[in-house]
């Protein structure tokens, strides 16, 4: 998939779990974030978080932007299901102040995950 592809796919299914109520809204007062802010804060880290899996990709989008990428084969470590999973699932039963933020990730990391199982 193409980089726009993840994020507009991350930013839709995310802006929808949270619309259809099977996920809580985003909040990121923590950071001192209120307000619909929290919707502009949840689809950055979304995007972003959506483009991380392949910084294992020396050609990729954010290993172009980063000026670097990591030595593991594409689509390998960084393309774990579980590993976006662990990061959801910290995010939610943790007491740290960056749960919130673990849990976005997690979900942006998890749908380039699936978005990538299609092509």
């Amino acid at each position: 998939m193409k980089y726009s592809t993840h994020v507009v796919t991350a930013v839709s299914v995310s802006t929808a779990l949270v619309a259809f109520g099977f996920i809580g809204k985003p909040d990121f007062s923590s950071y001192g974030i209120t307000g619909f802010t929290n919707f502009v804060a949840l689809w950055v880290i979304v995007s972003i978080s959506s483009l991380l899996p392949d910084i294992d990709h020396a050609n990729s989008f954010v290993s172009n932007k980063l000026g670097f990428s990591l030595p593991f084969k594409h689509r390998g470590f960084t393309h774990y299901v579980y590993i976006w999973v662990l990061l959801m699932f910290l995010g939610t039963n943790s007491t740290s102040i960056h749960s919130e933020l673990m849990f976005w990730v997690g979900l942006g990391g998890l749908l380039h995950s699936f978005g990538d199982m299609h092509t």
